[in-house]
């Protein structure tokens, strides 16, 4: 069964000069992910939107003070999508190439359901990110384009990091 639920997350999109953005370390507990050579996201717990909006502001200023950092988290909607079916699913949705599932945890962009997206895969899911007036849209096109995988709409999941790999709480 196709597994589909809200996921809760801190999203600061970091942007700074490329050299800067490769030697400064993720936060702990963060994923650090490239949007471009010149822009790149953490994604953190919601939990942590606080500390995490204070201080990797200051520590990227250091590093660059030309960067500016600024918290994305209100503007996107994240969808978890996990159990059978969730790579037959994405591939009606998006025609973004899925790495192989062993290749780890991945970061990609492009059209999901007809609107700009960017995905997050690992080993047990795939996390779909899209601006938040067209989160809902999403969410409807899963349950249409994906009817005969029975999606079944989840109560809503944190995130967290496990190791290198980034998972969702609550996503099996």
């Amino acid at each position: 069964m196709l597994k589909l639920a809200s996921a809760e997350a801190t999203i600061l999109a970091c942007h700074a000069a490329p050299k800067t953005l490769d030697a400064w370390p993720p936060a702990p507990g963060c994923v650090a992910a490239r949007i471009a050579r010149d822009e790149l996201w953490l994604i953190g717990p919601r939990s942590e939107r606080g500390r995490m909006v204070s201080e990797l502001p200051r520590s990227l200023l250091a590093a660059d003070p030309g960067a500016l950092a600024v918290d994305q988290t209100d503007g996107w909607t994240i969808w978890a999508l996990s159990g059978a079916g969730v790579r037959e699913a994405l591939a009606r949705l998006t025609v973004v190439p899925l790495p192989a599932e062993e290749e780890g945890t991945r970061f990609l962009q492009g059209a999901v359901a007809g609107v700009p997206g960017k995905l997050l895969l690992n080993g047990t899911g795939i996390f779909v990110f899209v601006p938040a007036p067209v989160g809902d849209h999403l969410r409807d096109r899963v349950t249409s384009a994906c009817a005969d995988l029975a999606p079944e709409l989840g109560a809503p999941v944190a995130f967290v990091e496990v190791g290198h790999l980034v998972g969702f709480a609550g996503v099996s």
